[in-house]
């Protein structure tokens, strides 16, 4: 059993509507045996309810220290500077674009923190899984 944070998203001016996992997607976790928690009205801005993810089973947090702290937190985008300072021996996966911002590295680094960044993920061919391609 592994406990899966999913924060409420902050985007680089400190808004993000999207969210990482759905309801749907959580249910898939905790049918798997773990044990998800979510950051109060996490997904609010996209009309999905905080009653949404306590059906399927996820325990709703107030306070974002708690959600990373847990084993592996799943988050859309980067850390900003005061997510990356809750992070610490823990997984994180995120589209990180470690590649333009090099400097997240040292910040796993000093907090211990191991990172998937989800935007690097192949296929056995060498196609991303997720399109990077900005127009």
């Amino acid at each position: 059993m592994i406990e899966i944070g999913i924060p409420k998203e902050t985007g680089a001016n400190g808004y993000e509507n999207r969210v990482m996992l759905l309801p749907e997607e959580v249910k898939k976790l905790i049918d798997l045996g773990h044990n998800v928690f979510v950051e109060r009205d996490a997904a609010k801005r996209i009309f999905v309810e905080d009653k949404f993810y306590s059906s399927v089973g996820a325990k709703i947090l107030d306070e974002p220290k708690e959600i990373f702290s847990k084993r592996i937190v799943v988050k859309l985008k980067a850390p900003s500077n005061e997510e990356f300072n809750m992070l610490n021996n823990n997984l994180l996966f995120s589209m990180l674009h470690a590649e333009q911002n090099p400097e997240y590295l040292q910040k796993f680094k000093e907090n211990n923190v191991n990172a998937i960044a989800m935007e690097m993920i192949c296929n056995k061919h060498g196609d991303r899984f997720v399109d990077c391609t900005y127009s």
